[in-house]
């Protein structure tokens, strides 16, 4: 099924990080990524009880204990993927462990899943299988495909491999309007939702921060990228911003401190944007750190480039 050369070539090679490709008509092949996101847990914040449930079903591949399956569902932007890859990345910046592999696929390659943990099941290396931002309609070949693969069959659960599998979804099926209007295929519906669901061992949800994590997310965002320097505190700061809010009711003046100015601007764009993900964070502070946003201070915009 695979292509053999591509195979041979990838998995003996020195690359930590693959992604199954699938195009068209072709043969599946996996792909080396040769520039892999470089994140780690301390970059991210208010994802700790789950960082560590994965962290410590992950360190089962040191003792033999092949890890449960994990869903990770949740809205947009809130730091899925990110959290997989920072565990990873944790994982092989400790020398006394065996590199831990990466492979990243996506729905196009559930056909290919079950021969490719078959494949993999042949290494004496430890994998990481990745299945970024699923969903399924309940009559698509590739949830009956993927739902056989989550029960096993004949085959065992390999000792070499974990998996972890995101959606913006909740239990990888949208509920439909037609199953709404029927009673039949609403409970047949509901069936399948929980048979895909039951099979993860590790159900995680990731839902979208406060105000107030939101803003701590741009503040940390922005001092770790030089935007910002480190004091006032960020209990300070978040302080002056409650602050600034409960009177914007009575007043339109902006304050002149630019740390605050920056957190109101941060509220203007993530209300812009219809989303306080950690994502969104990200990009607010990316902007402002190349000038692409109006009403940042210029105090702080020559702070970030001196």
């Amino acid at each position: 099924m695979f292509d053999k050369i591509d195979e041979g070539r990838v998995l003996e090679g020195h690359h930590k990080a693959l992604r199954l490709v699938s195009p068209p008509g072709l043969p599946p092949f996996l792909h080396a990524i040769h520039h892999p996101r470089a994140i780690f847990p301390e970059e991210l914040w208010g994802q700790e009880p789950a960082a560590e449930t994965l962290r410590k079903n992950l360190e089962g591949l040191l003792h033999g204990l092949p890890p449960l399956p994990a869903l990770i569902h949740g809205h947009r932007g809130t730091g899925k993927t990110s959290l997989v890859l920072s565990l990873w990345n944790e994982w092989n910046r400790t020398p006394e462990r065996p590199p831990l592999r990466l492979v990243q696929a996506d729905v196009t390659g559930i056909p290919y899943i079950a021969p490719l943990v078959d494949l993999l099941s042949l290494r004496s290396e430890p994998y990481l299988l990745l299945l970024d931002d699923l969903a399924f309609s309940p009559r698509d070949s590739e949830f009956r495909q993927f739902k056989a693969f989550l029960d096993g069959g004949a085959m065992a659960p390999p000792d070499n491999l974990g998996l972890v599998v995101t959606t913006n979804i909740r239990n990888l099926l949208p509920e439909s309007r037609s199953a709404r209007g029927d009673s039949l295929h609403a409970e047949e519906e509901a069936d399948d939702t929980h048979a895909i669901r039951d099979r993860f061992g590790i159900v995680l949800s990731f839902d979208e921060p406060d105000v107030a994590t939101y803003l701590s997310i741009v503040l940390r965002k922005a001092r770790l990228s030089g935007l910002l320097p480190p004091d006032p505190s960020e209990e300070e700061l978040l302080s002056q911003m409650a602050d600034w809010q409960a009177k914007s009711r009575e007043t339109a003046d902006v304050p002149a401190d630019p740390p605050v100015r920056l957190l109101i601007a941060a509220l203007a764009y993530s209300r812009g944007r219809g989303s306080r993900s950690g994502r969104t964070a990200r990009q607010f502070v990316d902007l402002a750190l190349r000038g692409l946003l109006r009403d940042i201070p210029d105090k702080i915009s020559h702070n970030s480039s001196s």
